[in-house]
C-alpha cells in the first residue's frame, strides 16, 4: 500500500489557488457623433485605446458618396483597387457583376466584355467591368424608362 503523499499534504500546508489577474472593466468613453457630422468633416480620426487611424479626404469623400447612395434607396458597391487586383478572373468578374461565371465566360466570347487570354483563362481588367456594369444598368434603366407612362403610376395600376 503506497501512503506517500503529495508535497503540500505532505508538508501540511494547503496550497492557494493561483493568483488570478484582476481585470477592470471600465466603460470606454465613446462620444456619440451622428453620421452627417463625420461625413461632412475633411478628415476623420479613428482611435481604439491607443491605436489611431486617420482617413484621409478622399476615403472619407468615398463613404460620402456611399452614403448618400444608400440614403437613396440604392444599393452602392465598395471595390477595393489594388495593384495585384487590377486584373480579374472570370470568378472574381462575375461575382462583382452579380451573375455566373459561364456568363461572363460568354460575354468574353461574344465580345461585349473586354479581356485577355492567359492560357486557356479568361483575365479581365477591372476598369472593363465596371465600365461593361455601369453600361448594362444605363441601358436597363433606359428601356424601363420608355415603358413607364408619361403620367407616371397610381394606385389603379397595382
Amino acid at each position: 500500500m503506497n501512503t506517500k503523499k503529495s508535497g503540500a499534504q505532505a508538508s501540511g500546508k494547503t496550497q492557494k489557488p493561483a493568483a488570478r489577474a484582476k481585470s477592470v472593466s471600465r466603460p470606454a468613453r465613446m462620444k456619440t457623433i451622428d453620421l452627417e457630422t463625420v461625413l461632412s468633416a475633411d478628415r476623420v480620426t479613428i482611435s481604439r485605446g491607443r491605436e489611431r487611424v486617420e482617413l484621409p479626404g478622399d476615403v472619407v469623400s468615398a463613404l460620402r458618396q456611399y452614403a448618400t447612395e444608400l440614403a437613396r434607396g440604392g444599393r452602392p458597391r465598395l471595390v477595393a483597387i489594388t495593384e495585384d487586383k487590377a486584373t480579374l478572373s472570370s470568378q472574381q468578374a462575375a461575382d462583382l457583376l452579380n451573375v455566373s461565371r459561364p456568363f461572363v465566360v460568354k460575354l468574353a466570347r461574344t465580345g461585349q466584355l473586354r479581356h485577355t487570354k492567359t492560357g486557356n483563362r479568361h483575365r479581365f481588367a477591372l476598369a472593363d467591368v465596371l465600365e461593361h456594369d455601369a453600361r448594362v444598368r444605363r441601358e436597363r434603366d433606359d428601356a424601363l424608362s420608355e415603358i413607364v407612362p408619361a403620367d407616371g403610376y397610381d394606385e389603379s395600376d397595382f
